[in-house]
């Protein structure tokens, strides 16, 4: 992962998600960090993509991404990785910024990854109603045709 070729949304992103995991006391990175960091971003960038896509009832999303995050193993003083779920994910993120054409991985192409790849909380969107199709299709129409220049 080059974070150089991550955009600012991005990496706010997954800074959110770093802060979440070492306030656990998680060793490893996960989908659910990045999804509740999505969910409880100030801005409402995610939450606005995927209630598009058809999210329902976010409160009870996080709740479950909490209870999700509870179960996870608390080590002090261990160092920060990402698990092998997230680590594909990034990458997966990586190479579709390239075939969109984009110079940066947006967060949007994220989001998109987070919906689309097998995971627990690839498993809790769809549950919600989220449309991984209609997700794609929203946000090349938000994009209105423009690549991600930073």
């Amino acid at each position: 992962m080059n974070i150089d070729k991550f955009t600012e949304k991005s990496i706010q992103l997954i800074n959110d998600m770093q802060t979440k995991a070492l306030q656990e006391e998680h060793q490893h990175l996960t989908s659910a960090h990045l999804l509740l960091a999505f969910l409880e971003d100030n801005e409402g960038y995610g939450s606005r993509l995927l209630s598009k896509a058809g999210l329902r009832n976010i409160p009870e999303i996080k709740t479950q991404l909490e209870d999700i995050l509870s179960k996870e193993p608390k080590v002090s003083g261990a160092q920060l990785m990402m698990s092998q779920d997230m680590a594909t994910l990034i990458a997966k993120a990586e190479k579709t910024s390239t075939e969109w054409g984009d110079n940066f991985v947006a967060a949007d192409t994220i989001l998109y990854h987070l919906a689309k790849d097998k995971s627990p909380s690839s498993d809790l969107l769809k549950k919600a109603g989220v449309e991984v199709k209609k997700l794609k299709e929203i946000i090349m129409s938000e994009r209105g045709g423009q690549k991600v220049e930073r």
